[in-house]
């Protein structure tokens, strides 16, 4: 599988929130983080593929996926994400 590479409007929209929006996304209700989380990851980001990975896998503002889970553990690996080289193994 080939390394993802981050790029697009959409990670440039998520470079683009200052500190104070991002705590605002991540310490929103469950279901509206886990929206968030899964938007960075799709647009790349390895820790938000980590982190997404983690909420399908207990079921944190998401019914509990554990494939699909592992899908996303799998491209944070891709990325050299060490947590995430750790949770496939």
């Amino acid at each position: 599988m080939a390394k993802a590479n981050p790029s697009g409007a959409a990670l440039d929209a998520l470079n683009a929130l200052s500190a104070d929006a991002l705590a605002a996304r991540l310490s929103a209700d469950p279901a509206t983080r886990t929206a968030f989380v899964a938007e960075a990851a799709q647009a790349g980001v390895a820790e938000a593929q980590l982190l997404y990975g983690q909420l399908l896998l207990d079921g944190n503002g998401v019914r509990a996926d554990a494939a699909a889970a592992f899908g996303w553990f799998w491209r944070a690996a891709q990325q050299h994400h060490p947590m995430a080289i750790n949770m496939l193994g």
